[in-house]
Protein backbone atom coordinates (compact mmCIF):
# COMPACT_ATOMS: atom_id res chain seq x y z
CA UNK A 1 0.00 0.00 0.00
CA UNK A 2 0.83 3.63 -0.02
CA UNK A 3 2.06 5.21 2.93
CA UNK A 4 3.89 8.28 2.87
CA UNK A 5 2.61 9.49 5.86
CA UNK A 6 -0.90 10.16 7.45
CA UNK A 7 -1.83 13.69 7.55
CA UNK A 8 -4.76 15.81 8.87
CA UNK A 9 -6.93 17.66 6.63
CA UNK A 10 -6.84 20.79 8.18
CA UNK A 11 -10.13 22.67 9.02
CA UNK A 12 -11.62 24.75 6.82
CA UNK A 13 -10.38 23.20 3.22
CA UNK A 14 -13.39 22.24 1.22
CA UNK A 15 -13.06 18.05 0.65
CA UNK A 16 -14.50 16.34 -2.12
CA UNK A 17 -14.49 12.27 -2.52
CA UNK A 18 -14.56 11.62 -6.14
CA UNK A 19 -15.54 7.73 -7.39
CA UNK A 20 -13.67 6.14 -9.66
CA UNK A 21 -16.16 6.52 -12.61
CA UNK A 22 -15.01 10.47 -12.01
CA UNK A 23 -11.61 10.38 -12.08
CA UNK A 24 -11.74 8.45 -14.99
CA UNK A 25 -14.07 11.00 -17.10
CA UNK A 26 -11.74 13.96 -16.03
CA UNK A 27 -8.47 11.98 -17.14
CA UNK A 28 -9.49 10.75 -20.30
CA UNK A 29 -10.64 14.09 -21.47
CA UNK A 30 -7.80 16.90 -22.25
CA UNK A 31 -10.50 19.87 -21.98
CA UNK A 32 -12.05 18.32 -18.79
CA UNK A 33 -8.50 17.79 -16.95
CA UNK A 34 -7.61 21.57 -17.70
CA UNK A 35 -10.90 22.94 -16.09
CA UNK A 36 -11.02 20.25 -13.29
CA UNK A 37 -7.22 21.61 -12.46
CA UNK A 38 -8.37 25.34 -12.29
CA UNK A 39 -11.85 24.42 -10.43
CA UNK A 40 -9.91 22.42 -7.56
CA UNK A 41 -6.68 25.01 -7.68
CA UNK A 42 -8.49 27.94 -7.56
CA UNK A 43 -11.29 27.20 -4.78
CA UNK A 44 -8.33 25.39 -2.77
CA UNK A 45 -10.38 22.08 -2.92
CA UNK A 46 -8.79 18.69 -1.63
CA UNK A 47 -9.90 15.50 -3.91
CA UNK A 48 -10.10 12.41 -2.49
CA UNK A 49 -8.98 9.03 -4.76
CA UNK A 50 -8.94 6.00 -3.28
CA UNK A 51 -6.15 3.34 -3.74
CA UNK A 52 -8.85 0.70 -4.84
CA UNK A 53 -9.71 3.39 -7.74
CA UNK A 54 -5.66 4.05 -8.34
CA UNK A 55 -5.63 0.90 -8.79
CA UNK A 56 -8.67 0.35 -11.07
CA UNK A 57 -7.11 3.20 -13.19
CA UNK A 58 -3.78 2.06 -13.53
CA UNK A 59 -4.89 -1.07 -14.89
CA UNK A 60 -5.46 0.98 -18.27
CA UNK A 61 -2.13 1.09 -19.39
CA UNK A 62 -3.37 4.16 -21.70
CA UNK A 63 -4.15 6.37 -18.79
CA UNK A 64 -1.05 6.66 -17.34
CA UNK A 65 0.80 8.96 -19.01
CA UNK A 66 -2.38 11.41 -18.44
CA UNK A 67 -2.56 10.72 -14.95
CA UNK A 68 1.00 11.34 -14.54
CA UNK A 69 0.40 14.67 -15.64
CA UNK A 70 -3.32 15.41 -14.15
CA UNK A 71 -1.48 13.80 -10.22
CA UNK A 72 2.06 16.39 -10.78
CA UNK A 73 -0.28 19.25 -11.75
CA UNK A 74 -2.74 18.64 -8.76
CA UNK A 75 0.27 17.10 -6.11
CA UNK A 76 -1.17 19.58 -3.51
CA UNK A 77 -4.90 19.15 -3.74
CA UNK A 78 -4.95 15.14 -4.12
CA UNK A 79 -5.38 12.99 -0.94
CA UNK A 80 -5.94 9.25 -0.21
CA UNK A 81 -8.43 9.17 2.11
CA UNK A 82 -7.62 5.40 4.98
CA UNK A 83 -9.06 2.36 3.39
CA UNK A 84 -12.79 1.78 4.73
CA UNK A 85 -12.15 -0.58 7.49
CA UNK A 86 -9.23 1.49 8.89
CA UNK A 87 -11.85 4.28 8.78
CA UNK A 88 -14.11 1.84 10.64
CA UNK A 89 -11.22 0.72 12.96
CA UNK A 90 -10.67 4.25 13.91
CA UNK A 91 -14.50 4.95 14.55
CA UNK A 92 -14.73 1.78 17.12
CA UNK A 93 -12.00 3.63 19.15
CA UNK A 94 -13.82 7.14 19.03
CA UNK A 95 -17.28 5.32 19.55
CA UNK A 96 -19.65 6.95 20.19
CA UNK A 97 -18.31 10.74 19.28
CA UNK A 98 -16.88 10.22 15.43
CA UNK A 99 -18.00 13.82 15.49
CA UNK A 100 -14.59 14.41 16.59
CA UNK A 101 -12.81 12.48 14.25
CA UNK A 102 -10.69 14.81 11.97
CA UNK A 103 -10.65 12.24 8.51
CA UNK A 104 -6.76 11.59 8.16
CA UNK A 105 -5.26 10.21 4.44
CA UNK A 106 -2.28 9.95 2.84
CA UNK A 107 -0.33 12.48 0.64
CA UNK A 108 -0.17 10.95 -3.17
CA UNK A 109 2.21 13.45 -3.99
CA UNK A 110 5.48 13.91 -2.21
CA UNK A 111 8.02 15.32 -4.45
CA UNK A 112 8.44 17.72 -7.74
CA UNK A 113 9.65 15.20 -10.16
CA UNK A 114 6.63 15.08 -12.68
CA UNK A 115 8.20 11.58 -14.18
CA UNK A 116 8.22 10.11 -10.65
CA UNK A 117 4.62 9.89 -10.28
CA UNK A 118 4.28 7.60 -13.10
CA UNK A 119 6.52 4.84 -11.26
CA UNK A 120 4.15 5.49 -8.31
CA UNK A 121 1.34 4.61 -10.76
CA UNK A 122 3.17 1.73 -12.18
CA UNK A 123 4.51 0.35 -8.96
CA UNK A 124 0.63 0.72 -7.44
CA UNK A 125 -0.60 -1.38 -10.45
CA UNK A 126 2.16 -4.38 -9.90
CA UNK A 127 2.16 -4.08 -5.91
CA UNK A 128 1.24 -7.93 -4.44
CA UNK A 129 0.17 -6.09 -1.10
CA UNK A 130 -2.32 -3.88 -3.13
CA UNK A 131 -3.17 -6.64 -5.79
CA UNK A 132 -4.21 -9.05 -2.56
CA UNK A 133 -5.87 -6.88 -0.11
CA UNK A 134 -8.21 -5.59 -3.26
CA UNK A 135 -8.51 -9.52 -4.30
CA UNK A 136 -9.60 -10.31 -0.75
CA UNK A 137 -12.63 -7.39 -0.91
CA UNK A 138 -13.77 -8.87 -3.98
CA UNK A 139 -13.91 -12.56 -2.39
CA UNK A 140 -15.73 -11.11 0.14
CA UNK A 141 -17.79 -9.28 -2.07
CA UNK A 142 -18.63 -12.14 -3.92
CA UNK A 143 -19.46 -14.19 -1.02
CA UNK A 144 -21.58 -12.07 1.52
CA UNK A 145 -22.58 -8.88 -0.46
CA UNK A 146 -24.00 -11.54 -3.70
CA UNK A 147 -25.68 -13.04 -0.73
CA UNK A 148 -28.15 -10.16 -0.15
CA UNK A 149 -31.27 -10.94 -2.41
CA UNK A 150 -31.95 -14.45 -0.31
CA UNK A 151 -31.26 -12.05 3.01
CA UNK A 152 -34.72 -10.06 2.24
CA UNK A 153 -36.80 -12.85 3.72
CA UNK A 154 -34.81 -12.28 7.25
CA UNK A 155 -35.82 -9.00 7.21
CA UNK A 156 -40.13 -8.93 6.78
CA UNK A 157 -41.45 -5.94 6.20
CA UNK A 158 -43.93 -4.79 8.45
CA UNK A 159 -46.54 -2.83 6.62
CA UNK A 160 -47.67 -5.21 3.68
CA UNK A 161 -45.50 -6.65 1.22
CA UNK A 162 -43.92 -3.31 0.76
CA UNK A 163 -40.36 -1.76 3.03
CA UNK A 164 -40.98 1.31 4.31
CA UNK A 165 -38.00 4.16 5.24
CA UNK A 166 -39.63 3.75 8.81
CA UNK A 167 -37.80 0.81 8.93
CA UNK A 168 -34.20 1.90 7.62
CA UNK A 169 -32.69 2.25 11.16
CA UNK A 170 -33.95 -0.25 12.43
CA UNK A 171 -32.04 -2.32 9.53
CA UNK A 172 -28.95 -0.14 10.11
CA UNK A 173 -29.07 -1.51 13.95
CA UNK A 174 -30.09 -4.85 13.39
CA UNK A 175 -27.29 -4.80 10.63
CA UNK A 176 -24.78 -3.78 13.13
CA UNK A 177 -25.54 -5.71 15.09
CA UNK A 178 -25.39 -8.95 13.47
CA UNK A 179 -21.94 -7.60 12.40
CA UNK A 180 -20.48 -7.65 15.59
CA UNK A 181 -22.21 -10.62 16.68
CA UNK A 182 -19.77 -12.44 13.63
CA UNK A 183 -16.71 -10.68 13.41
CA UNK A 184 -16.04 -8.37 16.90
CA UNK A 185 -18.21 -9.65 20.09
CA UNK A 186 -16.20 -8.29 22.45
CA UNK A 187 -17.06 -4.83 21.15
CA UNK A 188 -21.15 -5.70 21.39
CA UNK A 189 -20.16 -7.23 24.99
CA UNK A 190 -20.69 -3.72 26.30
CA UNK A 191 -24.61 -3.46 25.07
CA UNK A 192 -27.20 -5.55 27.38
CA UNK A 193 -29.25 -7.89 25.11
CA UNK A 194 -31.64 -6.46 23.27
CA UNK A 195 -28.56 -4.15 22.83
CA UNK A 196 -31.38 -1.02 22.92
CA UNK A 197 -28.47 1.21 23.89
CA UNK A 198 -26.17 0.29 20.88
CA UNK A 199 -26.01 3.61 18.61
CA UNK A 200 -25.66 2.62 14.81
CA UNK A 201 -24.86 6.07 13.67
CA UNK A 202 -22.10 6.28 16.23
CA UNK A 203 -20.05 4.27 13.77
CA UNK A 204 -20.57 6.98 10.88
CA UNK A 205 -19.28 4.49 7.73
CA UNK A 206 -21.26 1.21 9.25
CA UNK A 207 -24.47 3.48 9.29
CA UNK A 208 -24.46 4.84 5.87
CA UNK A 209 -23.54 1.59 4.58
CA UNK A 210 -26.27 -0.43 6.00
CA UNK A 211 -28.82 2.75 5.00
CA UNK A 212 -27.36 2.36 1.31
CA UNK A 213 -28.20 -1.39 1.61
CA UNK A 214 -31.38 -1.15 2.96
CA UNK A 215 -32.12 1.83 0.32
CA UNK A 216 -31.09 0.43 -2.79
CA UNK A 217 -31.71 -3.22 -2.36
CA UNK A 218 -34.67 -2.99 -0.01
CA UNK A 219 -36.92 0.05 -0.95
CA UNK A 220 -35.77 0.64 -4.18
CA UNK A 221 -35.78 -3.41 -5.01
CA UNK A 222 -32.96 -3.72 -7.01
CA UNK A 223 -30.44 -6.68 -7.28
CA UNK A 224 -26.94 -6.80 -6.03
CA UNK A 225 -24.32 -7.43 -8.59
CA UNK A 226 -20.70 -7.22 -8.32
CA UNK A 227 -20.02 -3.99 -9.23
CA UNK A 228 -22.13 -3.02 -6.47
CA UNK A 229 -19.70 -3.83 -3.46
CA UNK A 230 -17.27 -1.56 -4.37
CA UNK A 231 -19.69 1.23 -4.00
CA UNK A 232 -21.42 -0.03 -1.13
CA UNK A 233 -17.18 0.55 0.07
CA UNK A 234 -16.91 3.73 -1.05
CA UNK A 235 -20.48 5.58 0.40
CA UNK A 236 -18.29 4.44 3.94
CA UNK A 237 -16.51 8.06 3.39
CA UNK A 238 -19.95 10.26 2.61
CA UNK A 239 -20.64 11.27 6.01
CA UNK A 240 -16.62 12.69 6.01
CA UNK A 241 -16.67 14.54 2.93
CA UNK A 242 -18.04 18.18 2.61
CA UNK A 243 -18.76 17.12 -1.28
CA UNK A 244 -19.63 13.40 -2.76
CA UNK A 245 -19.11 13.10 -6.33
CA UNK A 246 -20.45 9.43 -8.13
CA UNK A 247 -21.92 7.79 -10.57
CA UNK A 248 -26.11 8.44 -10.77
CA UNK A 249 -27.81 5.63 -9.26
CA UNK A 250 -25.48 6.14 -6.07
CA UNK A 251 -26.09 9.27 -6.24
CA UNK A 252 -29.84 9.02 -6.24
CA UNK A 253 -29.63 6.76 -3.81
CA UNK A 254 -27.89 9.19 -1.23
CA UNK A 255 -30.25 11.88 -1.80
CA UNK A 256 -33.00 9.85 -1.07
CA UNK A 257 -31.06 8.79 2.32
CA UNK A 258 -30.56 12.80 2.94
CA UNK A 259 -34.59 13.54 2.05
CA UNK A 260 -36.49 10.70 3.64
CA UNK A 261 -34.45 10.86 7.16
CA UNK A 262 -33.04 14.28 7.27
CA UNK A 263 -29.71 13.24 7.97
CA UNK A 264 -26.31 14.37 6.62
CA UNK A 265 -27.72 17.74 5.19
CA UNK A 266 -24.78 20.01 5.01
CA UNK A 267 -23.26 17.07 2.72
CA UNK A 268 -23.40 17.62 -0.92
CA UNK A 269 -24.24 15.26 -3.39
CA UNK A 270 -23.11 15.12 -7.30
CA UNK A 271 -23.91 12.82 -9.94
CA UNK A 272 -20.96 12.65 -12.41
CA UNK A 273 -22.88 14.43 -15.46
CA UNK A 274 -23.78 17.44 -13.63
CA UNK A 275 -20.24 17.16 -11.63
CA UNK A 276 -18.86 17.74 -15.26
CA UNK A 277 -21.17 19.91 -16.63
CA UNK A 278 -21.28 22.60 -13.43
CA UNK A 279 -18.04 22.17 -12.77
CA UNK A 280 -15.38 21.05 -15.50
CA UNK A 281 -17.03 22.82 -18.82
Amino acid sequence: MISPGFIKIPKGISTWFLDTCVWSDVISSEKTRGKFVSFFQKNNILAGITQYSLLELTRVKSLIPKMDSLFFQMRHNIWIPLLYDELFDLELQNYPNNSDILFMAMSLITGEEENKYNKILEKLSTDPGVIQTRNEHLRFGDSNFMSLEKYKSNFPPSDGNNYSVKQADEFARQNGIDYFRRHNPDFLRQFKAPHETFLPEGLSSQYIRSLFIFYKFYLHGQSPNKSDFFDFAFVSYFPYFDVFVTERNVANVLKHIQVSLGIYKNNIVHNLPDFIRKFCS
